[in-house]
């Protein structure tokens, strides 16, 4: 693909380039970290003809270390173990190194973030809850095999554009060595104001009955953000995505709004959040071609901090299926995050 190799060409020039240029400026002393992060819950589910009504979870622990050799270096590693509802699996979420070759410019490399939806986890603030739109759709991975660079032309404008494997933390490089590249651009043109600008596109092949071998129509996300928060006041924030060639299939689109917000009153927070993801017809079809997973989401709830390294919520939500055969979902939410 003519964007990879290009981008690609690019970075490996900087880096030739920066490393004659770049000093190395070490700190007072170097320094490293551990951290861990846990995400336990207990639910019940009201919804009608629902044998499991309710469930103890602890659907993931993330244990990590960073290291920080000087100021320009630093390197991390972060396992995120996992449950799928039946078992628990281990998985390498974060393995790479920044360096910060000038104040305007840094690199990063290995198993990194891809910044397809950090700036809205961050305003929103609920992963423990329940995860953004794209994490929870499964637009993306928030993590993946690759390269980023990440670029400060102007004090409240950041770009980041990176060339990854394509298929997330989770999985290997696919059979035929297809990449997808990324850009997005974050401004922050007032005090706590934020928008934010994405777009990837990536590149799929595939063998046919009898050995041949395709290249499909490439697969395309756009996403826009706009969040504001006032500090220990209050958060909004609003994104709108899709995705064309969904799955690299001709004229399939994935479409998705999600709106939350919170007020804060010391070491409590009320939120509230709202979703939909929906899907087109394709020609010849009666139905949209998603139409078992579009669907409504309505959350609300109240959340207490006593500790700096503990939160918890109590949360309802109400999920209602777009398909006329799915079942509405009600259900009750205890939530804990312990981090440190």
């Amino acid at each position: 693909m003519k964007q990879s190799f290009t981008l690609l060409m690019t970075v490996a020039s900087l880096l030739l380039t920066f490393t004659c240029l770049a000093q190395d400026s070490k700190p007072d002393a170097p320094s490293g970290n551990v951290s861990a992060t846990i995400f336990y819950n207990y639910h019940y589910d009201f919804s009608e003809g629902v044998e499991k009504k309710s469930q103890f979870e602890l659907l993931r622990c993330y244990f990590g270390y960073q290291y920080q050799f000087s100021d320009k270096l630093s390197a991390k590693i972060t396992m995120d173990v996992g449950n799928d509802g039946k078992t628990y699996a281990a998985y390498l979420r974060y393995g790479g190194f920044e360096w910060k070759l000038f104040p305007f410019l840094a690199l990063e490399a290995g198993m990194i973030n891809t910044h397809i939806w950090d700036v809205q986890e961050k305003l929103y603030n609920y992963r423990y809850i329940l995860e953004t739109q794209q994490d929870k759709d499964k637009f993306y991975s928030s993590g993946d095999l690759g390269v980023k660079a990440t670029i400060k032309p102007f004090d409240k404008v950041e770009l980041h554009a990176g060339l990854y494997n394509g298929e997330g933390y989770k999985k290997i490089q696919d059979d035929y060595g297809m990449h997808k590249v990324s850009f997005d651009v974050v401004a922050k043109p007032a005090e706590g104001l934020i928008i934010k600008a994405y777009y990837d596109i990536m590149g799929k092949k595939d063998t046919l009955p009898g050995g041949t071998i395709t290249t499909l129509n490439h697969q395309h996300i756009v996403s826009v953000f706009a969040g504001y928060e006032l500090k220990n006041k209050f958060r909004l924030g609003a994104e709108y995505n899709s995705q064309f060639n969904s799955g690299n299939v001709t004229d399939r689109e994935l479409g998705g709004i999600s709106a939350v917000g919170s007020v804060t009153f010391k070491k409590f927070e009320l939120f509230a959040r709202f979703d939909q993801l929906a899907s087109n017809t394709l020609t010849g079809n009666t139905e949209a071609w998603n139409i078992k997973k579009d669907h409504h989401l309505i959350m609300g709830g109240i959340q207490y901090a006593p500790f700096k390294v503990l939160r918890m919520a109590l949360n309802y939500r109400h999920y209602f299926p777009k398909s006329s055969s799915g079942i509405p979902l009600d259900l009750l939410y205890m939530n804990f995050e312990f981090k440190f």
